[in-house]
């Protein structure tokens, strides 16, 4: 069996030296016979899982999500976009492989690899709210994207924003991947997708490792 990791290191020096992480020695080996850490986190760095709850009062926590949602067959859309990229409804219909209802989606917009890039925040691609809508219709199980948020970069954002395409997802009980990487890897393709994030009680949000099978 050939797995592909599809996550972000956790490392302080993501986001441009932004992230919101703290890994501090408490221990080592050399004074206290063990090495031990602890650390620091905001639950939305890095690669991981957005759940109903982010967004919607009543909505799940990380840990009401059945396991189910987050392990399954998952195609890979093809579909690069440059600074403020719009992925909607028409380019979804016509991506390859066709979008099947209990798919994991995953879609490759060539900025994975532009994590600690000063427009990674600001002018990255994004899913349109009729591309969302088109999703929940399909029956999909989750919606994972190589950038930081599947709805619009900060530089499309008004003073009233209330997040748009995510919360359609969201509402409908679609939990969202973000930060993803590596994806060129097998773009156009099928896989078998692996997303488990940690099993933090009562969170809206959670940092996961995500893997591709590729056989």
């Amino acid at each position: 069996m050939k797995l592909l990791d599809l996550s972000h290191p956790f490392d302080a020096s993501a986001h441009g030296g932004k992230m919101e992480l703290e890994i501090r020695t408490v221990r080592t080996v050399e004074e206290h016979g063990v090495n031990t850490r602890q650390i620091t986190f905001g639950n939305h760095i890095g690669t991981h899982v957005d759940a109903p709850l982010h967004l919607i009062a009543a909505g799940a926590s990380i840990d009401q999500l059945p396991l189910e949602v987050f392990y399954g067959p998952a195609v890979v859309l093809d579909i690069q976009k440059g600074p403020n990229g719009a992925i909607g409804r028409a380019e979804l219909e016509h991506a390859a492989p066709r979008v099947e209802k209990g798919d994991i989606v995953v879609i490759y917009t060539g900025w994975g690899n532009k994590l600690t890039s000063s427009d990674y925040a600001s002018h990255h691609p994004y899913l349109t709210e009729d591309g969302a809508d088109w999703l929940v219709s399909k029956g999909v199980r989750m919606v994972g994207m190589d950038v930081q948020s599947v709805d619009l970069p900060h530089s499309l954002r008004d003073k009233d924003f209330k997040y748009t395409s995510l919360r359609v997802l969201l509402k409908n009980g679609i939990p969202a991947i973000h930060n993803l990487t590596n994806l060129q890897a097998i773009r156009g393709r099928r896989v078998v997708l692996l997303s488990l994030p940690i099993n933090f009680r009562g969170v809206d949000g959670s940092p996961a490792r995500v893997v591709a099978q590729l056989d």
